[in-house]
């Protein structure tokens, strides 16, 4: 669940992950989308995100490790956003 984000017109959010709603939910409150690729090293990534001054990330679990190990370089990055499935969430009351 998320809390209170406040995302406001032209800040950046990244994206990496194939969610089609990431793309039109941040381009529909005039929010600025990058795109990570996961294909590049740790260092390009964190590089992309910082210079993009991103507050946000929304990231596909798969992807979820590259962020957690560049999230420290970030330090603009308010929150990570996971994308996912009910499927794969473990209850909290496991967690």
């Amino acid at each position: 669940t998320v809390g209170h984000l406040a995302l406001y017109r032209e800040e950046n959010v990244d994206v990496a992950c194939r969610h089609l709603e990431a793309w039109y939910g941040t381009m529909g409150i005039g929010g600025v989308t990058h795109t990570l690729n996961p294909r590049l090293s740790d260092a390009d990534i964190a590089y992309i995100a910082g210079h993009g001054e991103d507050m946000l990330i929304l990231v596909d679990a798969t992807l979820l490790p590259v962020v957690a190990r560049i999230a420290k370089e970030l330090p603009l990055l308010q929150a990570v956003v996971v994308l996912t499935d009910r499927s794969v969430l473990v209850p909290a009351s496991s967690a």
